[in-house]
C-alpha cells in the first residue's frame, strides 16, 4: 500500500503513546515499537498514516478484511471514540495480532496498524486501547 506524503498527519490528528514506545515518527506518519522483552516476537508498534488514493475508511478496511480473507480476519465493525468513527477488524497469524482502524476526515481515509507480536507481554494490549482513547482530531 503506498501512502500520501502530502498529508501532514500530526495538523490532522494528535496522539499520545505511553512513554515505554520508542517514536519513530515523522511529519506524514506517527510509528512507535515496544520491546516488551519476552523473546524474539516481543514488540508491539502502532503506525498511523494516509493510504493513498483512498475516500472511504469503510471501503478500505472492508477491502482489506478481505485481502486477509484466509487469516480468519474478525468482521468489520464500527467504533465511536473522541468523536471519531473507525472502521476496524483484525486476524491473528504465527506472527501474532494485528488490527486495523481506518477513518474518513475531509475525504481523506486515515489508517491505523496496531501489531501485538505472539511474545509481546500483556501490557501491548492494554496499550492498544491507550492509544486509542489518545487520538483526537484537530
Amino acid at each position: 500500500m503506498m501512502f500520501d506524503n502530502s498529508t501532514i498527519i500530526s495538523d490532522e490528528f494528535s496522539i499520545s503513546v505511553p512513554n515505554v514506545f520508542e517514536d519513530d515518527s515523522n511529519d506524514y506518519e506517527y510509528n512507535y515499537e515496544y520491546k516488551s522483552g519476552q523473546g524474539v516476537f516481543d514488540s508491539c508498534s502502532v503506525s498511523f498514516n494516509t493510504p493513498y488514493g483512498y475516500s472511504s475508511a469503510e471501503n478500505l478496511i472492508n477491502q482489506m478484511s478481505k485481502y486477509h480473507s484466509n487469516d480468519n480476519p474478525t468482521e468489520v465493525e464500527q467504533l465511536k471514540l473522541n468523536d471519531i468513527v473507525w472502521y476496524w477488524f483484525s486476524y491473528n497469524d504465527v506472527f501474532g495480532t494485528t488490527y486495523y482502524y481506518g477513518t474518513t476526515k475531509n475525504n481523506k481515509v486515515y489508517l491505523l496498524e496496531y501489531s501485538i507480536q505472539e511474545d509481546a507481554t500483556t501490557d501491548c494490549i492494554n496499550y492498544k486501547q491507550q492509544v486509542l482513547d489518545s487520538i483526537n482530531k484537530k
